[in-house]
């Protein structure tokens, strides 16, 4: 049954809304993800011009997370989010998430937490989440590990972007990206 209602989802907003949707949770509350929020709230009406609705529908610190889907959170309700607060597990979260359904969705982790990047299988085997995040701890782990959850995210068709800035903040991922792209 909810499978069905999924795909009830995907029709009706590929033939009926004229806006990209896009859901976000924010792992991470502090001064990037706080930022993240801000600029996203700041943006809000800009983005909505230009055909994306983004709503923010759940964050998350070391200590707690809360999801609510009804309403979008606010950068002013992210660290004081009234609603239900849950004790933050990073795989109790991975399945809230799953539980959400929604059509197009990102995990965004702000954090520096390997617990988070533990967790980031868990993320994308959800239907429609990606993986977005500055922390470079997912692109160091054990090449094993590493492999294995590039391999899921490509079976899964899920995006993983990242940036990760090092050596007096240049942005070396990209960097290391366009070299390796133009080698002959």
């Amino acid at each position: 049954m909810a499978q069905q209602a999924r795909a009830l989802n995907i029709i009706h907003q590929a033939f009926f809304e004229v806006r990209k949707r896009l859901a976000l949770v924010v792992i991470g509350v502090g001064n990037i993800g706080g930022t993240l929020l801000r600029q996203l709230h700041e943006q809000r009406a800009y983005l909505f011009a230009r055909g994306f609705d983004v709503t923010v529908v759940g964050v998350a610190n070391s200590k707690w997370f809360a999801l609510e889907i009804t309403a979008s959170i606010s950068h002013a309700g992210a660290r004081d989010y009234p609603l239900r607060r849950r004790r933050m597990d990073p795989q109790i979260l991975a399945r809230e998430i799953a539980k959400l359904e929604l059509t197009d969705a990102a995990v965004v982790d702000c954090t520096a937490a390997d617990s988070i990047v533990k967790a980031l299988s868990r993320f994308c085997q959800s239907e429609f989440w990606h993986i977005i995040t500055p922390n470079k701890r997912a692109n160091v782990l054990p090449w094993r590990q590493y492999a294995a959850l590039m391999e899921l995210l490509r079976k899964r068709q899920k995006y993983f972007l990242d940036e990760a800035n090092v050596g007096a903040g240049l942005p070396i991922m990209s960097t290391l990206r366009d070299l390796i792209a133009s080698e002959p």
